[in-house]
């Protein structure tokens, strides 16, 4: 899915304070910055009123080839997180798993045009991997 073809937005997440992106801030969000450079993807990640420019980098967790952990590192701070992908259809969703948040955080992403439509496979698979309860909304029309 990378380089971003377009604004990715999340939908909602199964943990209510993110200490990474905003707190409980509404309206997280996932732009492209820029070109890939040597495998990196600048990206600036928003949420509320604030941004983050970030570096993105692929990788793979051990026992597997696919690239299913995302390495962001701020370029203000200074610091690197990282991100699992837990289910990813690039033209659809993404349910990613944030384990600097706790080691069950997920969060539903879709890409801008997919707002509004029918998501319902990639909510079920939401349920199957991060569980039913709770959702904290951090999505909605004010994005």
């Amino acid at each position: 899915c990378f380089p971003l073809q377009e604004t990715w937005y999340m939908l909602y997440r199964n943990y209510a304070f993110d200490p990474a992106f905003g707190g409980t801030a509404k309206c997280v969000r996932f732009t492209n910055a820029g070109p890939e450079v040597n495998g990196a993807y600048p990206l600036v990640i928003s949420f509320g009123n604030s941004s983050n420019s970030v570096t993105a980098t692929l990788g793979s967790s051990p026992g597997y080839t696919a690239k299913n952990i995302i390495n962001l590192k701020s370029e203000a701070q200074d610091t690197s997180l990282s991100v699992y992908d837990g289910y990813m259809m690039c033209k659809e969703c993404a349910i990613l798993r944030f384990p600097y948040a706790n080691e069950n955080a997920c969060g539903l992403l879709v890409p801008e045009s997919q707002l509004g439509q029918d998501i319902t496979c990639c909510r079920f698979v939401f349920d199957l991997i991060c569980g039913t309860t709770p959702k904290y909304i951090i999505y909605d029309e004010s994005c």
